[in-house]
Formats: structure tokens, C-alpha cells, sequence
């Protein structure tokens, strides 16, 4: 299961990956059905995309086929008139438009020359940027243009959430029923935020029987913090999406505690984990992207776990009661 999150969760990152986000077909030419320009665009000479990318009556958002076809000219252009063009229209008349935005972040690539590309992404996000053609200039495009489309996911009428709550709820009672070797009662047709407060009981118990002896170097707090810190941040959530994460973070925590309690010799290793996550949890604003940190986190502690076999005897001792 913590694989399976790893994989989701990189896939937004990627370099090269499929749509990350629901296309939202909300956008029209001319009141033309989505792909219309598209294909009109592809049949014309050079000088006659300009002027259709010139004359694009269009406002708001476009359909995907045509925000895809409207981005390449982004990334790929025909020629300098054709990128100017597209970037007039991607910063100005369709800055909010959530299909092109998915098209920004779907077709990012490294290959454009990152002084043209910095000055759309700029625009487009309102967000400063590193130096162009510095190291960490590429990720911090690609993630600006990602929390861009998150952001403007979020506003939009027409969330695609039911899909993804239900996976999300089968992950976590997936992860549940490893551990306990069995289903859970009434697990079925969870919350997401409900089956992550069961997981984080199970974590929860699994802390305490490895507080009742001695722990030399708790990681990372005691046991009886890290349970006011849980408490603290489901006082302070706001719905169901902070309520989730709150379990998460609180199953980062005790899982943490466990795998140093029961490991004493990762103990190290665990805490420089943890605070790595917690810089970069600290360079983010939005719940999604803490709560993908937190993820990628709890994936690190399991391949602790698993990449020393021989201490896989004393794992039995708590993991299988």
C-alpha cells in the first residue's frame, strides 16, 4: 500500500508523466465543440496559426483538446510569433482556465529554453522562480505550475473527489488489513478521513505496547507528546481534508516511534527522516502538498524496515500479535 501511494504521488513530479489532474470540460471556440480549433490549427500555414492564435475569441478556460494544442505552442512552438501569441493567451484570457493549466503542467519539460519558459510560468502563477538554467530552477517550474492547477482545481464547480476519496479510503483499509492480518468491521464504504483515523489506533496501540519498556532515545518525542500534538491538530483541522492529513501525520509519528523503539540501532536514521520531511512540510502552504510529503515519509520508514531483512525476527514480535 505505501508502495502503490509512493507511485501516485511521484507521478504528479515526473517528468513526462499522463494528466495529474481531471480534465474540466468547460471551455469553447466560438461556441465549436472542443477539438474544432484544434484541427482547423493543425490544417492552416504558419502565418494563418498566428493570426487564429491572434483572434482566439475565446475567454476563461478551454476544452483540453484545444488547451493542449494551445500549450505545445508553449513548450514546442512553431516559431517565435507562435510562443508569443500562446503566451498572451495562457497568462492573459485564460490565466484561470484549469484545462490549460493541467496542460501546463502535463507537457512541462526541460527541453524548452528555461528564460522563455521562466517568463510564462512567472506570469501564469504569480510565483518568483530561481535563477534560469540553475538546479533547482526545473523543480520549481514544474511545482509552481502544479500548485497553480491544485489551486485552481480547488475553486473550480466541477471537483472530480469521489473517485479518488474512495481509493484513498481503500488504501488506508488496505493498509489496515495488512497489519491486523483481517478486515476491519465496518470498514466498508469509509471516509477517507474515518479510515485514517482507524489506522492511526492501530499505530497509536502499537506505540504503547513499546512504551511500556524501556525506550532509551524515543524518536520522535515521547509518546505522551506526540498524543497532545495529535489531539492539538484535530482540534485545529478544518474538515475533512486537514482531519485526514492530522492522521496521517499522527501515523507518520507513532510509526516513527515504533520502528525506533523496536529497532534502537535506525534510531538515527529515523530522526534525520523526519526532519527532512518536516523542512521541506515547512516550505509548503497547501494541505495536498504537506499531505504528499507525509506519504512519501511514511514510504521512507517502511524501506528502512524492509531493506534489513535480518531484523525482520523482532518485527514479529509487534507487527503479527
Amino acid at each position: 500500500a505505501a508502495k502503490r501511494i509512493v507511485e501516485e504521488t511521484s507521478q504528479l513530479l515526473d517528468e513526462g508523466t499522463g494528466a495529474v489532474l481531471p480534465s474540466f470540460e468547460v471551455g469553447t471556440v466560438g461556441g465549436r465543440s472542443d477539438g474544432v480549433w484544434a484541427e482547423q490549427f493543425l490544417e492552416a500555414d504558419n502565418d494563418e496559426q498566428v493570426e487564429m492564435l491572434s483572434t482566439l475569441d475565446a475567454e476563461g478556460d478551454l476544452g483540453p483538446r484545444d488547451a493542449n494544442l494551445l500549450v505545445q505552442q508553449i513548450y514546442r512552438p512553431r516559431s517565435q510569433e507562435h510562443h508569443e501569441a500562446a503566451r498572451r493567451l495562457v497568462t492573459g484570457p485564460f490565466r484561470n482556465g484549469p484545462n490549460v493549466a493541467q496542460a501546463m503542467v502535463d507537457q512541462f519539460t526541460t527541453r524548452t529554453p528555461a528564460d522563455r519558459l521562466g517568463r510564462v510560468v512567472t506570469d501564469l502563477t504569480d510565483r518568483e522562480l530561481p535563477a534560469p538554467g540553475s538546479p533547482p530552477w526545473a523543480m520549481e517550474a514544474r511545482l509552481a505550475l502544479l500548485r497553480h492547477a491544485i489551486e485552481l482545481r480547488d475553486k473550480g464547480p466541477h471537483l472530480a473527489v469521489d473517485e479518488l476519496a474512495r481509493r484513498l479510503s481503500e488504501t488506508f483499509q488496505e493498509q489496515h488489513t495488512i497489519r491486523r492480518g483481517r478486515q476491519a468491521a465496518g470498514a466498508a464504504d469509509e471516509s477517507p478521513h474515518h479510515a485514517a483515523a482507524r489506522l492511526t489506533d492501530l499505530w497509536r496501540g502499537d506505540a504503547r505496547r513499546l512504551a511500556r519498556h524501556a525506550v532509551d532515545r524515543p524518536v520522535p518525542d515521547e509518546l505522551p507528546a506526540i498524543e497532545r500534538r495529535h489531539e492539538t491538530r484535530l482540534q485545529l483541522a478544518r474538515g475533512p481534508i486537514e482531519h485526514c492529513v492530522a492522521h496521517r501525520l499522527a501515523v507518520l509519528e507513532f510509526m516513527a516511534f515504533a520502528t525506533a523503539a523496536a529497532h534502537p540501532r535506525f534510531a538515527s536514521q529515523v530522526e534525520e527522516v523526519l526532519h527532512n520531511s518536516t523542512s521541506r512540510r515547512t516550505e509548503t502552504d497547501h494541505v495536498l502538498h504537506q499531505a504528499m510529503e507525509i506519504e512519501m515519509t511514511i514510504a521512507r520508514l517502511w524501506s528502512i524496515r524492509m531493506i534489513h531483512p535480518d531484523e525482520r525476527e523482532r518485527d514479529d514480535l509487534w507487527l503479527n500479535r
